[in-house]
């Protein structure tokens, strides 16, 4: 679902939202799945740590003086949906964790891309996130040949 331009403070509620959705989806699957527990509940913790940073980077970086040059147009945001059917197995919810990671890190680099002319800390914050989270999926694409 692609929206039309979001401004700085919609932006980051967007990634607060992400990170806590997926927090809870690790965390879910954590409990869920005894085979890669260690890794969701990793993750979950990177999620939280990745909201901090990302909204401490933008509150220090971002004053009200800036706010109307930071929008971004065309994103998809799906990348906040995420559910794990309750009869889901290991392979799905793997599955399903590799679309979360894709979506959101594209997300990310997109916004990176997008806010490439403010300071350098904005973009510079979500293309650090984008990669963590896209280095997640060979660590679940490896947990797939497992299951």
């Amino acid at each position: 679902m692609a929206e039309g331009e979001l401004t700085a403070s919609a932006i980051m509620c967007l990634a607060e939202e992400v990170e806590e959705n997926s927090a809870a989806f690790y965390e879910k699957l954590a409990s869920r799945f005894a085979k890669g527990r260690e890794e969701f509940l990793g993750f979950a913790e990177e999620s939280r740590k990745n909201k901090t940073f990302l909204v401490r980077t933008y509150q220090e970086t971002v004053s009200d003086a800036l706010e109307t040059a930071f929008s971004c147009k065309g994103l998809d945001l799906a990348a906040v949906e995420v559910s794990l059917p309750e009869n889901a197995g290991l392979q799905e919810a793997l599955e399903i964790a590799v679309s979360l990671e894709r979506r959101v890190s594209d997300l990310y680099f997109q916004i990176a891309e997008q806010t490439q002319s403010l300071l350098a800390t904005i973009p510079r914050a979500f293309s650090r996130v984008a990669k963590k989270r896209a280095a997640r999926i060979e660590v679940l694409q490896s947990m797939m040949g497992d299951a």
